[in-house]
C-alpha cells in the first residue's frame, strides 16, 4: 500500500483521512492523511492520532462498511432511532466476549457528529477508550478487538489476534452498559464510569483506563439538551458533548496523568512510567487536613503478584485482589482498593516488526510527479474521494479545553512537547513506527 501523509495547519477537523485508490472490490492500494500539527502535542498522542488516520487510509469507514454489507440501520437503542450498527460476524463473536453479553447483534456506530465522524466510527458512548472513536483526546485510544474485528470482517485482511490492546471502558459490563442509559432520574447506572455531580477541591478519582486522575465532566450547557439525552430534571444540565451522548464521566486533566503527571497537582500521588491509578477510601496524607480520593502508585507486576509503591515511601507492598493495603510513611488513615492485577498490568505487546515484513509489495508499484500531488489510482475510488475525507476527528471545544476548578486543582499543563513548525520530518519517525505497529496486527 502506498500512504500520502501531511501535517497541515487544520483547525477543524483536527485531522482526516481516507483511501485514494481500491483494487476492484478488495483493499485500499492508496491512501491519503493530513495532522494538523497543534494536535500533536506528546509523544503518546502523536502515534494514537496517527494510527487512527492510517486505519481509515486502510479502510475503516462508512462507505466500505456499506458497501461489504456489514452494517445496517437500527431503532431503539437507548432512545435513539436510526443508528448503524456492524452486524459482522467477527464483531459480533469479538463484542459478545469483551462486554459479556451474548445478546449482542451488532456493534453501534457513532450517530453524531459532523461528516467524516458520523457512521466512520465507534459509537463512544460505548467504546470512549477505542482508537476508532471520533473524539482525539486522552482517553485511551486503544487497539481492540473491536477494530482487529472490522478489519478481519472485510475480507481484505486477516487479524493477528494477540497484538490488539486492552480496552477497560466496558469491559464484562454485561447487557445493561449498552442497553440502559448512563444516567437515569439523576442517578448513575454505572457510578465508577458516569457520574452525577462535581467533587470537592481536593477530589480527583480514576480514569476508566486507570491512566490518571480526573473530575466529572458536567456542566450547564447554552441549550437545552435533546431531549434522548437528558438525564436530570435540568435540561441543560449534561455531560460535555454529543459523541459520548451527553454522558457526564471523569475528564483526565492536562497535567494529572499517572506517567507523565505534575506531582503538585496530584496530592498523595507517585508519579512516573510504571504508575497507573487505584481507588482510595478515607485518605489523607501526613499533614494534610483534607481528605484525599484516588491516587496513582507505582505498579510492578509479576507473574503471580501485583505489588505496588506509594510516594514518599520507596518499600513494595502486596497488593492481592480485593484486599485494602496502605503506607503508614505516605498516609496518616485510610488505604487503597487492590484491583485485579489485569486491570493494572499490560497483558499483550506488540512486537516490534521490520519494514519488510510489514509492507506487502503487492501487485503494484507507486509514484508520483515531482512538485505535485497526484498519487497512481489503480481503480478510483468512488466512494469517498482523495479530496473527501473518510474519517476525521474531531476536537470540540468542551473536549479540548481542560476544566479546572478552585484551590488545589491541576494547572494548566504547559510541560507538553509542543510542535511549533509544520515540518513532515519532524514527525515521521512517529508516523512510521505507528504504520508498522498497525500494520502488524493484519496480514494483507
Amino acid at each position: 500500500m502506498v500512504l500520502y501523509g501531511a501535517a497541515g495547519p487544520m483547525g477543524s477537523p483536527a485531522a482526516w483521512a481516507g483511501p485514494c485508490s481500491r483494487y476492484r472490490g478488495q483493499r485500499p492500494t492508496v491512501g491519503v492523511f493530513n495532522i494538523g500539527p497543534e494536535v500533536l502535542t506528546s509523544h503518546d498522542s502523536s502515534m494514537r492520532v496517527t494510527a487512527h488516520e492510517i486505519a481509515h487510509a486502510l479502510g475503516f469507514g462508512f462507505d466500505i462498511m456499506e458497501e461489504l454489507k456489514l452494517v445496517e440501520k437500527r431503532n431503539d437503542i437507548r432512545g435513539k432511532n436510526d443508528v448503524w450498527v456492524v452486524t459482522s460476524q467477527t464483531v459480533v463473536k469479538k463484542a459478545r466476549e469483551f462486554y459479556g453479553c451474548n445478546d449482542i447483534t451488532g456493534v453501534e456506530l457513532e450517530d453524531e457528529g459532523g461528516d467524516g465522524t458520523k457512521n466512520s466510527h465507534w459509537e463512544r458512548r460505548i467504546a470512549m477508550e477505542e482508537m476508532m472513536t471520533g473524539v482525539k483526546g486522552s482517553d485511551g485510544g486503544r487497539y481492540s478487538v473491536l477494530t482487529m474485528a472490522l478489519f478481519e470482517d472485510m475480507g481484505f485482511y486477516k487479524a493477528r489476534w494477540g497484538t490488539e490492546e486492552e480496552m477497560h471502558f466496558g469491559k464484562g459490563r454485561g447487557c445493561d452498559f449498552l442497553k440502559k442509559k448512563c444516567i437515569e432520574n439523576g442517578r448513575s447506572n454505572f457510578p465508577d464510569v458516569f457520574c452525577t455531580s462535581k467533587f470537592t477541591d481536593t477530589e480527583m478519582f480514576c480514569t476508566s483506563d486507570r491512566g490518571g486522575l480526573g473530575s466529572c465532566a458536567i456542566q450547564t450547557h447554552e441549550s437545552p439538551i435533546p431531549e434522548q439525552y437528558r438525564y436530570f430534571s435540568d435540561k441543560y444540565k449534561g455531560g460535555p458533548g454529543e459523541l459520548l451522548d451527553y454522558c457526564p464521566y471523569i475528564r483526565l486533566f492536562s497535567n494529572t496523568g499517572c506517567t507523565n503527571g505534575r506531582r503538585n497537582a496530584m496530592l498523595g500521588s507517585r508519579v512516573g512510567p510504571k504508575s497507573r491509578c487505584v481507588k482510595g477510601t478515607g485518605l489523607r496524607v501526613r499533614n494534610i487536613l483534607n481528605a484525599i480520593a484516588d491516587i496513582c502508585v507505582e505498579v510492578n507486576c509479576e507473574p503471580d503478584t501485583l505489588r505496588v509503591r506509594f510516594v514518599d515511601d520507596n518499600r513494595w507492598h502486596n497488593c492481592p485482589e480485593g484486599s485494602n493495603v496502605t503506607s503508614n510513611v505516605t498516609f496518616s488513615s485510610g488505604s487503597i482498593q487492590c484491583p485485579k492485577k489485569s486491570e493494572l498490568c499490560a497483558s499483550k505487546v506488540i512486537k516490534h516488526v521490520t519494514v519488510a515484513s510489514a509492507v506487502a509489495s503487492e501487485g503494484s508499484s507507486a509514484g508520483s510527479s515531482e512538485g505535485s500531488f497526484a498519487p497512481p489510482f489503480a481503480e478510483p475510488f468512488t466512494g469517498s474521494s482523495a479530496g473527501k475525507s473518510e474519517g476525521v476527528i474531531e476536537v470540540p471545544s468542551e473536549e479540548s479545553s481542560e476544566e479546572t476548578t478552585a484551590g488545589s486543582s491541576p494547572e494548566d499543563s504547559t510541560d507538553t512537547e509542543e510542535l511549533t513548525g509544520t515540518s513532515w520530518a519532524l514527525h515521521s519517525s512517529y508516523l512510521m513506527r505507528n504504520l508498522l505497529l498497525l500494520v502488524s496486527c493484519f496480514s494483507l
